[in-house]
């Protein structure tokens, strides 16, 4: 009787050499750190005017999203938004970074953060500060760099004060 070993071993070694290889874990922390440094850099173009460095970072199919604006869904659209920014003077952008995900094999991460943005008023010809969010999508492109995907920011309000206390009925 032949052996059948060889005809069940070789489909199992096939099928071990095709198995996906483990992976290093992702150091998310790395991963937030190397996105941040991009979202710092971005910040520095917007804050000097830079437009062209300022959307650099933006991959073909991204969306930014900013309050009072339509949807900018294109590369022109989103350059032609970032060259209205650049051509106010007192346009300044301060963002404090907030929580960060990324994903389990480190291609795509999350960034949040609170905004103060400082541009002219239209009504006023003066400078107005505004507080706003941001939570902004990154993908990792086949060269390591890191692209934004989604860019949306929403401001916010003031608080309301408090409201006056009234004197108690007698």
């Amino acid at each position: 009787m032949k052996s059948v070993l060889p005809f069940v071993a070789l489909p199992l070694l096939m099928l071990a050499a095709c198995a996906p290889k483990p992976t290093a874990p992702v150091d998310s922390g790395a991963v937030l750190n190397d996105v941040r440094k991009v979202e710092a850099d971005q910040i520095a173009a917007i804050n000097a005017g830079n437009a062209a460095a300022a959307t650099a970072v933006y991959s073909d199919d991204a969306v930014v999203v900013t309050p009072g604006n339509p949807v900018m869904d294109s590369p022109q659209a989103i350059r032609n938004g970032a060259d209205e920014m650049a051509k106010d003077h007192n346009t300044a952008l301060v963002i404090t970074p907030g929580k960060g995900w990324v994903s389990a094999n480190g291609d795509m991460a999350v960034t949040t953060g609170t905004v103060k943005y400082t541009f002219t008023d239209p009504a006023t010809g003066q400078p107005k500060t505004v507080d706003g969010a941001n939570q902004s999508l990154w993908r990792k492109q086949g060269d390591g760099s890191w692209k934004l995907v989604a860019d949306f920011n929403a401001e916010i309000p003031p608080a309301n004060p408090a409201p006056a206390e009234t004197p108690a009925a007698k």
